[in-house]
């Protein structure tokens, strides 16, 4: 076999040799053997006498990678179990999201929002104040006043404020005790004197009582507050202005007022509450 012109002899690499019957004995010892002196065993220097070329002859075996093999198998397969059976706990436990129409779809209620100032900042209390009260709201939206007080009984022995009072209040009114109703909006009030829809509540039901003089005298202490804060997701707040303007012969404040309950409590899904709403504005002039 000749060489191309310029290059040297040594720069060939050998022709392979016929496999004999027997098994080929290693042409090194992998231990001993540096990289380098693989590389001179049947290798060349390149033309240009920097970078080495490795020839390695088609009868030389590669030393075996011991215990790789094996233990990329067994990762592989128990990477797959683990993947399989997260994918299956997780289509078995999937649920769709709860919408306005679904019938275990429960909006979050508000009557009011309790407590205004927090009176603790003991992170177990607050988060028991707001779960009692969102219980007990829930079941007044479903009509279920009476279950509700055991709710907004125990909310007022976490946070005894004016706000959880004017709430216990109202689903006192709802559920059919006016006096008892009347001795949780007077502690309101005297909690806090600014509490302008707690006024306008006692006045209401003073009114049904036939306690006229003292429903008015309610209804003008609730005025003469005005502008006074008026909770923009409390649809009782503004159905018991809207009765008391109603009441004082003021029929397109009354009107507002009332569509404007209406609307929350659509917006809430409180239909039972909506019902009484409609038919105070079908009762207007």
């Amino acid at each position: 076999m000749t060489t191309q012109p310029g290059i040297p002899d040594h720069a060939v690499p050998p022709q392979e040799q016929p496999v004999s019957a027997q098994e080929p004995k290693p042409l090194w010892d992998p231990e001993l053997l540096s990289s380098f002196e693989k590389a001179q065993s049947f290798g060349y220097w390149s033309a240009a006498g920097s970078l080495p070329e490795v020839y390695v002859p088609s009868y030389v075996e590669a030393p075996p990678q011991r215990g790789r093999g094996k233990i990329g198998k067994v990762a592989l397969m128990v990477g797959t179990i683990v993947a399989a059976a997260l994918a299956v706990v997780a289509w078995r436990t999937w649920r769709p999201l709860p919408t306005a129409t679904s019938p275990v779809f429960v909006q979050v209620p508000t009557l009011t929002i309790p407590p205004r100032p927090p009176v603790t900042e003991n992170p177990t209390l607050v988060a028991q104040i707001w779960e009692t009260y969102h219980k007990g709201a829930a079941l007044s939206y479903r009509g279920n006043n009476r279950e509700a007080l055991n709710y907004f009984t125990r909310l007022i022995q976490l946070s005894p404020d004016s706000i959880n009072y004017y709430n216990r209040g109202i689903i006192h009114y709802l559920a059919g005790y006016p006096q008892a109703a009347i001795a949780d909006l007077n502690q309101s009030v005297m909690l806090d004197p600014m509490m302008a829809v707690s006024y306008y509540l006692r006045g209401n039901i003073r009114y049904e009582l036939g306690d006229r003089q003292g429903a008015f005298q309610d209804f003008q202490q609730g005025l003469s507050l005005e502008p006074s804060y008026m909770d923009p997701s409390d649809e009782h707040g503004f159905y018991a202005r809207g009765l008391a303007k109603s009441r004082l012969g003021d029929v397109v404040g009354a009107r507002q007022d009332l569509q404007t309950a209406a609307e929350i409590s659509r917006r809430h899904n409180n239909t039972t509450f909506l019902r009484q709403v409609n038919t105070a504005l079908s009762e207007l002039p």
